[in-house]
């Protein structure tokens, strides 16, 4: 499927002016033009602050996951690295 060269614009203009009239031909325009203008503002890709607040969010969550196993380690209740058994510190 190649792109529409100037015959075939001429042929969709002249179909669309038989079919909708001359009155309705702007209000048409107008309207296909504002879709077309949302549907490309839909898939345009996401700003910077988006970004950012995503990569911030993402540092939250490591950051909790840190600290959680931080608290663990110091009351134990990390799994100890030579055995797959949790050990618990019974003083």
């Amino acid at each position: 499927m190649g792109t529409l060269g100037i015959p075939e614009m001429m042929f969709i203009f002249t179909l669309a002016l038989l079919l909708f009239g001359p009155k309705k031909l702007p209000e048409l325009g107008k309207t296909v033009g504002k879709a077309i203008a949302e549907f490309r503002s839909e898939f345009r890709p996401s700003e910077p602050s988006s970004c950012r607040f995503i990569y911030l969010r993402r540092q939250q969550c490591l950051d909790a996951l840190r600290l959680s196993h931080y608290v663990n380690q110091r009351h134990g209740l990390v799994a100890d690295s030579r055995t797959s058994n949790p050990r618990r510190r019974l003083d």
